[in-house]
Formats: structure tokens, sequence, C-alpha cells
């Protein structure tokens, strides 16, 4: 097994169950793609294409009307990085992170969140985005800036809301503090469960993710129950 690579997803799926996170990244057991999800890259796609080729959205589908809400909020196409993934070390520990877009003239970075009403009430403030691990990575991550601006974008997908921008401003000296004081004791947890399965039989990982601590409250997580319940001794 390879040397622990850290995301802000895996970060997140690790807060919510270590169990979770587990089966799916040590374990190697598969997860279903939801709809959200898919809808999630496909409106991605469509905000990729604007920013880096100028690429008009298509109305007629739902992914391009989502969209077209939301794009008198973001920086001018070709003006900016776009989708941009960085693998770098940091604390230690290897990391990866992928910035929706990047405007380096403002020194701004951004993401694109296309939503359902079941999730405005979980969208960040200014306030919060400087405690979350996904933004404070994005600024962590090269290229770095003194001080960086952030743009979180919410694209609601129905509910009646228009498109809102969430923006925030926090120095790299702080981003760096924040991450070591919220997030990095659980990233250290991970890294020794990661060391600890690192030279088990593929046979016995499924036992050894079940010695790990798991979160009960979140069996039932987001109204159904988690993917991995049946190997889940509880």
């Amino acid at each position: 097994m390879s040397a622990l690579i850290v995301s802000p997803s895996r970060i997140k799926d690790a807060a919510r169950c270590l169990r979770y996170w587990a089966f799916h990244k040590l374990a190697r057991l598969p997860r279903e793609e939801t709809q959200p999800l898919r809808d999630g890259k496909a409106a991605h796609s469509v905000a990729e294409n604007y920013l880096k080729h100028g690429t008009q959205p298509n109305v007629q589908t739902k992914h391009g009307r989502w969209f077209v809400e939301g794009m008198h909020l973001l920086p001018k196409p070709r003006t900016c990085l776009v989708e941009h993934r960085v693998q770098f070390a940091w604390a230690d520990l290897q990391w990866t992170v992928v910035t929706d877009f990047i405007h380096l003239q403002s020194r701004t970075k951004g993401d694109h969140k296309f939503i359902g009403p079941g999730s405005f009430p979980f969208t960040l403030t200014p306030e919060s985005m400087l405690d979350d691990c996904q933004v404070l990575l994005n600024v962590i991550a090269p290229p770095q800036f003194p001080e960086t601006n952030l743009r979180w974008i919410y694209y609601p997908k129905s509910g009646g809301r228009k498109t809102w921008a969430v923006d925030s401003r926090i120095a790299i000296a702080a981003a760096e503090e924040n991450f070591k004081r919220l997030h990095l004791p659980l990233v250290q947890q991970m890294n020794e469960y990661h060391k600890l399965c690192a030279g088990a039989h593929p046979d016995d990982m499924v036992a050894l993710v079940n010695c790990m601590p798991h979160n009960a409250k979140n069996c039932f997580a987001y109204g159904k129950p988690c993917e991995y319940m049946s190997q889940c001794v509880r």
C-alpha cells in the first residue's frame, strides 16, 4: 500500500466516520455513485468548459440552467486556472487538492457548489469558511498567496433561491494554523490506521477496519443507511 494521500473529501468522509472512510479507501470496497454526484460532475463540466474555453452553457439541459444563473459571479473566461489539480507535501504528509478556479490577478480561489434545498442549512458563511477543511486546504495548496480571497458559489438545483456567492479572506499563516488545530489531529489518526493496514492481506482488511472507531449516529446519515452497514460490526 502506497503512502497516504489526503484530500478534503477523504477528511470529510473520516469526520463522518473513520470506518466509512477506511472501508472505501483502505479496504477498497466500492461505493455507489449517486444521482446528485453524477449531476454535480456534469454541472462542473459545464462550468469548466465556460471558464476554460468560453463555451456558453446549453440551457436546454438542467446542468446548463443551474450554471447560467451564477455566471455573473465568476471571473471572465480564459482568465484563470480551471480545475487546478496539485499534489504537494506539507506537515509531513502528502496532499491532493483540486481548486475549481484560481484567478491569479485578484488572488482568488473559488469553488462551485450545486446543491438541493436539503443542503441550504449547511452552506458556509464568511466566518465558517475559515474553519472548513476544503477551504483551508485550497488556501494552503500551491499556488500560495500571502492572503487569499475566497469565493464559494452556491447554485440551487431547486427550491426557489437565486444563486449566491459567499466571500471571505484569509492569510496563509492563519489557514495553516486553523487547519493544524481543527483537522490535522484527525488526519494524523487516518495516517496511523493507514500504516496499520499497509502490510495486511486484502482478505484481512475488513476485519482490521472493524477494529477502528465508528460513529453510530451517522449510520443513517443523509436519510439512508451507510453503504457499508453489511460489513460493519457494530
